[in-house]
């Protein structure tokens, strides 16, 4: 899946020039949290949020500095702070230069942007020119739409097996010397040792995860000793 197949084109969007008020209201009006900034040509030139908002004069939750913290921040920075307070226009508040895709990015990239720079949206261009924008809610209709449409199978107890090796086999945390794995009739029982409480659940959950299986029964024990992999 790409962008193109997954965005919501014509997004709702600001001009630089509306007021603080407008932009708030826009939010509020759309239920989002999140505006385009685009100028006259249609141009996106940044975003704005509702985090954007926040340290605001008009509610009394403006950034305060005082002493060494004030020192620190330098001339540049509080000034910055004071025009997101006081600031009248969307101009004065958003973010620029927003992290942006092509219609042809990946689902992986946007996820990776959203992930590695703590955003909730990602506008979509072409060019400059803003044509759409993927939000977190659109990311739960994918995986809404990829559950509900996988192809259905059901494999044998051998297959089961043979799948659930192999994910343990290629991830590094899997305990693969300490542990054995037996099949009967769909219903799977993982026995042995781990070390912490998360490979539990990521065993567990690779085997929940096999299309065929009825249920996982766990006889993993903890230790205190470090869990090794087999080198074959």
């Amino acid at each position: 899946m790409i962008a193109r197949e997954l965005m919501t084109r014509d997004p709702v969007s600001i001009s630089p020039q509306a007021s603080v008020l407008e932009a708030a209201e826009t939010m509020l009006r759309h239920r989002i949290s999140g505006l385009p900034v685009v100028d006259s040509s249609g141009a996106l030139v940044g975003m704005v949020t509702g985090s954007d908002l926040m340290r605001r004069a008009e509610i009394a939750t403006g950034l305060r500095r005082s002493g060494f913290s004030e020192f620190q921040a330098g001339e540049e920075r509080l000034a910055a702070d004071y025009v997101r307070a006081h600031g009248k226009r969307v101009q004065h508040v958003m973010t620029g230069a927003p992290f942006v895709v092509p219609e042809s990015a990946s689902l992986e990239a946007i996820v990776d942007i959203m992930d590695r720079h703590n955003v909730k949206r990602v506008p979509v261009v072409d060019g400059r020119k803003l044509v759409g924008i993927v939000s977190r809610t659109d990311l739960l209709r994918a995986l809404v739409e990829a559950v509900r449409h996988a192809p259905s199978e059901s494999c044998g107890d051998r297959e089961i097996k043979q799948r659930l090796l192999s994910i343990y086999t290629l991830e590094s945390w899997a305990p693969l010397a300490n542990i054995d794995v037996s099949v009967k009739d769909g219903n799977v029982e993982i026995t042995g040792t781990i070390s912490s409480e998360a490979q539990r659940a990521a065993l567990i959950a690779a085997a929940e995860s096999i299309p065929g299986v009825n249920c996982v029964t766990d006889k993993l024990v903890k230790t205190q000793i470090s869990s090794a992999r087999s080198p074959f």
